[in-house]
């Protein structure tokens, strides 16, 4: 096809890199061709004959092989470590933010990619009592040393500056998104909302921004097709303060001095009973509040909800509910497409494995859900699809009674063969 762009998408089946591919899918690629990276596969019904999925470590010789060679118009860059598991470490999560960001930069001169967007985060600006109350994107970049993700977003971004002054051929867009919410996410905030209190610090309203996950793939896909550069700070209207979100939540708010949270944190984090220590104080005290104005003014987009509206919308999913029959058209690709989030899946048809086995990749990739399969025989439950933390073997009567009870939830709508 002529007039058709390559590009290069790392960290691609993490959850902004999925929305992405999913804005992607709705214009048929538009004319481009993605090769989608990561070192986990994409959700195996992702099927398309523009997109390409490629293994691969950002930080490895062949992944600066690939981006040399690859005739890369462009590249993604999502790869970085956002929530550490239990077993990471502070070298690996420097390793994979700055020294993979630094080995997919240098390769991009030599591939001579002309364009390149980097979800950098508004805690590249670090958590500090002199930030000004809303952040324009003048304001400089400063992070925060104890937190390896709001420090290593910081040495990023000053390799970022670099490139701009000695590589000015290399357009960048960079965006700084506050706290991204959506029906895929899972972090260190969206855990704050499970906690049975709300904990705040006396003094500080501790507010957020957030952002909704699809504006977030919006914003980029224009920046592909626009060839748009700049920096922009992603963020929805208005902040949520602490006493806001308790309200919200629903759950009482505990304001505690600074100090005496820092010693309580302490005693906790060596008892392994919390994953934050005292030297989260400053972030509980001091979140970056993003000014959004340049996103609206300059790069001309107005996100779909405001900082309030998202936290709602999170809190409160449009829940989905289908019922898999033998004359079922809808596939797992569709509903991802079209629809997004499915709480449940009622598998009513004869067990078809690869068609189940995509399903289970959906809800693997929402992490959330249940699909509710007719137990017709143990032959035809294998392994794979009977072990599945998202699957039920249920009776008959125990799929009959699940049928009528969503039916007669107000909160459930039952999606069609045609969304």
């Amino acid at each position: 096809m002529s007039g058709i762009k390559r590009w290069l998408i790392t960290g691609a089946s993490g959850a902004i890199g999925l929305q992405v591919i999913k804005r992607l899918f709705k214009d048929n690629f538009a004319n481009m061709e993605v090769v989608a990276s990561d070192v986990r596969p994409l959700p195996r019904f992702l099927i398309h004959k523009n997109l390409t999925f490629m293994k691969l470590d950002i930080r490895s010789p062949e992944a600066a092989k690939i981006v040399q060679e690859g005739r890369f118009d462009g590249i993604i860059h999502l790869a970085s470590i956002v929530s550490p598991g239990k077993n990471s470490n502070r070298e690996f999560e420097y390793s994979v933010d700055v020294l993979g960001t630094k080995n997919i930069l240098e390769a991009a001169v030599i591939g001579k990619v002309k364009q390149i967007i980097v979800t950098s985060s508004g805690a590249a600006y670090g958590y500090h009592k002199d930030l000004p109350d809303w952040i324009p994107e003048s304001e400089p970049i400063k992070g925060n040393q104890v937190f390896a993700y709001s420090w290593h977003k910081k040495c990023v971004e000053d390799m970022l500056e670099d490139y701009r002054k000695s590589q000015p051929q290399l357009k960048q867009l960079i965006l700084r998104p506050g706290t991204i919410l959506g029906d895929m996410m899972k972090n260190q905030i969206t855990d704050l909302f499970e906690k049975p209190v709300v904990i705040g610090i006396q003094g500080s309203d501790s507010p957020f921004v957030f952002i909704w996950d699809q504006d977030v793939a919006e914003i980029i896909y224009q920046g592909m097709m626009k060839e748009k550069t700049g920096i922009y700070n992603l963020a929805g209207d208005g902040k949520v303060t602490n006493y806001e979100l308790a309200k919200i939540l629903k759950k009482p708010l505990v304001k505690i001095p600074a100090k005496v949270l820092a010693g309580v944190l302490g005693v906790l984090k060596k008892m392994n009973l919390t994953q934050y220590g005292p030297d989260q104080i400053d972030f509980l005290k001091y979140r970056p509040v993003l000014d959004n104005k340049n996103l609206k003014a300059g790069f001309g987009y107005i996100p779909t909800y405001n900082s309030k509206e998202v936290l709602l919308r999170y809190l409160n999913p449009e829940r989905k509910f289908y019922i898999h029959s033998e004359h079922s058209t809808l596939s797992a690709q569709d509903v991802f497409i079209n629809s997004g989030r499915l709480d449940d899946l009622i598998w009513e048809s004869p067990i078809k494995e690869e068609e189940l086995l995509d399903w289970i990749s959906f809800f693997e990739g929402q992490r959330a859900g249940k699909i509710h399969v007719l137990n017709q025989s143990p032959e035809n439950a294998t392994a794979k699809i009977s072990q599945s933390p998202y699957v039920k073997l249920s009776n008959s009567q125990e799929i009959e009674a699940l049928k009528v009870h969503l039916d007669g939830q107000k909160s459930y709508r039952s999606l069609q063969d045609k969304l």
